[in-house]
């Protein structure tokens, strides 16, 4: 009895875990392989290909197994057979190495044009936002302006308002590491179905940010004139962001080392921000004429605008996922 096996393996790490355009691309390749040598295909499943090989002087229609196997960001093909002849004269061989021969070159260069395909995506991705971000302040009066203000404010809302500020303070950190360093940011870490709305966040995110400023300055204003109708509005508007919350804060974005590890929660802390943002719009809308006066350098009208597409794509894109 004899047996043969020859195996290929796939780095699919840059695919994100969404392996669907790959497995459409090996079962093509299986029926134009199947098409091309004449061998029939007798089963398959997610895991397994079974062929008969075509019956000639060099072959008598043995039964090969293909096994495509994805784990790990990879993939496996690994083909197999064995029959109960006690000599084969390499005719085993020759059919796993046919299968593996035909399809394995193939599939890598489909991989590698994806691949370079993505590679050409990031880099747009990352020029476009250098061109359009730039390293943020941190606005310092704000601190002040609230030691000035405590006497007006109510001793309990303090530690929350400082955890605004904080709030505010790890935002600019966060978006100052990721614009110093786009350069390392591998999208390659995100499927390609988050692709679109992980740029969409993080060009948007400076923008975001000067919002955040901005309904600072205008909740502190509000509570300098006495206008707390305004000034509990922006207040209830931050804890329904879950900023006062032991628990909820963990629901923001943190602190990030490594940007690739923390991708994902960075662009998830970004649409909660933007949600919070969007909700104190016509608030922002209505004082952006005051706010000019105190802060000249955020352009809350065009940020406002930039805010209100970002939500409207999010919409679109949940009725239709």
């Amino acid at each position: 009895m004899g047996s043969a096996f020859k195996e290929k393996s796939f780095n699919l790490e840059f695919f994100g875990g969404n392996f669907e355009v790959v497995k459409t691309e090996l079962k093509r390749l299986i029926q134009e392989f199947s098409k091309h040598n004449g061998w029939n295909i007798q089963g398959q499943d997610e895991e397994f290909t079974v062929f008969t090989t075509k019956t000639s002087w060099a072959s008598w229609g043995e039964s090969v197994s293909l096994q495509h196997s994805f784990e790990n960001n990879s993939l496996l093909l690994r083909a197999y057979t064995e029959n109960d002849q006690l000599y084969s004269w390499g005719k085993l061989e020759t059919n796993v190495a046919t299968v593996i021969d035909f399809i394995g070159p193939k599939l890598q260069s489909f991989i590698s044009e994806k691949e370079s395909n993505r590679q050409e995506s990031n880099l747009a991705t990352v020029t476009s936002l250098k061109e359009n971000n730039a390293v943020i302040e941190v606005n310092t009066g704000l601190t002040t302006e609230l030691k000035e203000l405590q006497g007006k404010l109510e001793q309990s809302q303090l530690p929350n308002i400082l955890k605004i500020l904080s709030y505010y303070k790890e935002q600019v950190t966060n978006h100052n590491i990721l614009i110093g360093d786009l350069n390392s940011v591998d999208f390659h870490k995100v499927p390609d179905t988050e692709i679109e709305s992980t740029t969409k966040g993080l060009e948007i995110y400076g923008s975001l940010i000067g919002l955040l400023e901005a309904s600072i300055l205008s909740m502190f204003k509000c509570a300098k004139e006495g206008d707390l109708i305004e000034f509990y509005e922006f207040y209830n508007n931050f804890e329904s962001m879950g900023l006062f919350m032991t628990t909820g804060e963990k629901a923001v974005i943190q602190g990030i080392n490594d940007i690739n590890n923390n991708l994902t929660s960075v662009v998830a802390g970004i649409g909660i921000l933007a949600t919070g943002m969007f909700n104190m719009s016509s608030q922002l809308s209505a004082m952006s004429s005051q706010l000019a006066d105190i802060k000249s350098d955020i352009d809350v009208n065009n940020a406002i605008a930039a805010v209100n597409a970002y939500q409207n794509y999010q919409t679109k894109r949940a009725l239709n996922s």
